[in-house]
């Protein structure tokens, strides 16, 4: 019988890859992570999707949430 390996992510700190700032990114619990508290505004998620970012943190989602309202 053939096995496959699963693989558990831990939390982990991170640094944002915007503003460099430390925070625990949450991905073996995705649900329960920060970054699910934000509600991204459609013109947001266009914006990150032509970007090279991974992981942000709650200020930087935040932001770019304001930016695009001035657009």
């Amino acid at each position: 019988m053939l096995k496959i390996k699963s693989y558990k992510y831990d939390s982990m700190n991170k640094n944002c890859e915007r503003c460099k700032k430390e925070f625990t990114c949450n991905t073996n619990d995705i649900k329960n992570c920060d970054c699910t508290k934000i509600v991204l505004k459609d013109e947001t998620k266009k914006f990150l999707s032509n970007t090279f970012y991974n992981c942000l943190c709650n200020d930087c989602l935040n932001q770019l949430n304001d930016f695009s309202s001035l657009a």
